[in-house]
């Protein structure tokens, strides 16, 4: 393929993703199209097909973009959710628009598969800052990754759905986000989640490294 026109570079990725949640925020995903998103991010259709297969691929990547890798760091650091280093990464992220958007995923407009990328994408992300894979965990830690996901996604929907997301100013969010960090069971439940997942990680540090020379000459001996 050839290299990219000046409307298939980065920055047509930033408009399309961009122009992704501000359709959805008025249309339901399912009623969503390309031509519409074309237009709202000011590309053709060849640049969105440059970067994407389709819809779901591109609700895929703008989802991702999303999340904010710092909080499962920080977590993992040992960092409690009250921390001061807690309340600039929410700050950041009610400034720039990401807790809106995912208020917009989990809102009205969205659908079971959105809130499944949301989810997959959230344990994708806290599996690699713990270093772990899907398979190093227990059916008991599995449970409860699951749970955890299931419960917060629930609270961004009863946020998205309270009010009119066009009515949901920048402090109105920043206040709902301490009353619920605030609360004992929200703070329990993400040690739980460390624990969890750290748990996991020591076990899978302690597992036996294949030997990729020792199986070759067993293979080529076998």
């Amino acid at each position: 393929m050839g290299r990219p026109r000046s409307d298939q570079g980065p920055a047509a990725v930033t408009r399309l993703e961009t122009a992704f949640f501000d359709e959805l925020r008025t249309t339901p995903f399912q009623e969503l199209t390309i031509s519409a998103i074309v237009r709202s991010a000011g590309v053709n259709r060849n640049s969105f097909y440059y970067h994407y297969a389709d819809l779901d691929d591109l609700a895929h990547s703008a989802v991702s973009g999303l999340l904010i890798s710092e909080i499962p760091r920080l977590i993992a650091s040992g960092f409690a959710p009250e921390s001061e280093q807690f309340d600039q990464l929410l700050i950041n992220a009610v400034e720039d628009g990401n807790l809106m958007r995912m208020l917009i995923i989990t809102g009205p407009n969205s659908t079971s598969l959105l809130r499944d990328i949301l989810k997959d994408a959230v344990i994708d992300l806290w599996l690699d800052v713990f270093q772990l894979e899907r398979s190093d965990l227990n059916v008991q830690e599995i449970s409860t990754v699951h749970f955890v996901l299931a419960g917060g996604l629930e609270l961004l929907a009863k946020a998205a759905t309270r009010d009119p997301l066009d009515t949901i100013e920048a402090p109105d969010m920043l206040e709902a986000l301490e009353a619920i960090r605030g609360l004992p069971i929200v703070q329990a439940i993400i040690r739980i989640t460390a624990d969890s997942l750290n748990a996991a990680a020591a076990r899978a540090a302690t597992r036996p490294t294949p030997d990729p020379v020792g199986e070759s000459e067993r293979s080529w001996h076998g």
